[in-house]
């Protein structure tokens, strides 16, 4: 369960970050 909260969190993150870099491009 740890590893599959932490594994969507680090998808959640890096989705996040590309949709911040794709807004700021």
């Amino acid at each position: 369960m740890t590893v599959f909260k932490s594994l969507l969190f680090f998808l959640g993150a890096a989705s996040a970050c590309a949709f911040v870099v794709l807004c700021l491009w």
